[in-house]
């Protein structure tokens, strides 16, 4: 269980807060509606240390004021990246408890919102006296049932809304990271949200058959959240440098392994190429991974193709018509030769 939880704990979590900033933070409350902001907040403390902060929230419904309680939880994500909030036994685990953020978070159970009206949500985070070194995890739900179940079952979360409650305690603690999945060329999907693998690029139009994503898993080993720096360089097949740019900015959270991805602008691939990536952890340590891929442009090499065979088809008719004229000149040189 510890070892799951360690591969698994918060895998995901950055995703979903790339949906939280990249859509609206609003969800139906029994036909009612309320959003939230900020959806994230990242607060340093020190052992002992305490911090007040503040949530908005709004409601943008018409009608009577809205009733809403809050409930805190801890979480992470299973080996299918479902979010699973962590039971009482799983926090009475010494491995899993250095991650827990529920008890420091002291917010209201309830709260009222008149319709189309705004409050700001007081909670306090207190931070104990032997509060580990590293990263400490939690959310606040606001709704009007929060339900959440835990393990094989899966969770449910009725009418609600949470926002993430990021906690660094600074101090000695492991900081190291790993590339847990080799960087790989291929196509992003802004529709599915999906990467697929992909070495050769034929398809395209006559001048365009790129550009290419990329996409390569990085593995926290250390105890907090850190954002990974690197840059991905694409080079030709002599060695010269086509395209330099950096990969994505997201965070990793401890014991879990995310996908991060580059995107290159080269929209014109013809030949082979190699890519190599070079990413920093905590420490300043360096990773590199490296692969291939080609170009092909297919539109403009079946236009090259018909182009040459039309020249040769041309010189071949050609000379079959000169070799004609040339017989035939010397056929009417010859017969003139033998009248005189």
């Amino acid at each position: 269980m510890r070892s799951r939880f360690l591969n698994t704990t918060l895998c995901g979590i950055l995703l979903m807060t790339l949906l939280c900033v990249t859509i609206p933070t609003t969800t139906a409350v029994d036909g009612l509606t309320i959003s939230v902001a900020p959806p994230i907040l990242e607060i340093r403390l020190k052992p002992g240390e305490s911090t007040k902060e503040k949530i908005k929230v709004t409601s943008t419904a018409n009608g009577d004021k809205l009733s809403l309680s809050t409930d805190v939880k801890d979480f992470y994500y299973d080996d299918s990246d479902q979010l699973k909030f962590m039971t009482e036994e799983e926090l009475a685990d010494p491995d899993l408890q250095k991650f827990s953020l529920k008890n420091w978070i002291v917010v209201d159970k309830d709260l009222t919102i008149p319709a189309g009206k705004s409050v700001e949500v007081p909670f306090t985070v207190n931070a104990p006296k032997d509060a580990s070194p590293g990263g400490h995890y939690g959310m606040i739900f606001f709704g009007k049932s929060v339900a959440a179940t835990s393990g094989g079952a899966g969770v449910g979360i009725g009418g609600q809304i949470g926002v993430m409650i990021l906690v660094s305690i600074p101090g000695e603690s492991s900081k190291e990271g790993a590339i847990s999945s080799p960087l790989k060329s291929g196509v992003f999907s802004a529709k599915t949200k999906t990467f697929t693998p992909k070495t050769w690029f034929i398809d395209g139009d006559l001048f365009k058959n790129g550009p290419v994503d990329f996409s390569f898993k990085f593995q926290n080993n250390s105890d907090t959240h850190f954002v990974p720096e690197g840059k991905i360089t694409v080079k030709n097949i002599f060695g010269s440098v086509v395209e330099q740019f950096p990969i994505e900015n997201k965070r990793v959270f401890p014991g879990s392994s995310r996908a991060i991805s580059g995107h290159s602008k080269k929209d014109f691939l013809f030949g082979f190429y190699t890519a190599e990536l070079d990413v920093i952890d905590q420490t300043g340590t360096h990773h590199s991974s490296e692969t291939y891929f080609i170009g092909l442009p297919i539109m403009l090499m079946l236009l090259i193709i018909t182009v040459c065979g039309l020249l040769v088809l041309f010189f071949k008719l050609y000379n079959r018509w000169l070799t004609k004229q040339i017989l035939r000149q010397y056929n009417e040189e010859k017969s003139a030769s033998k009248k005189t």
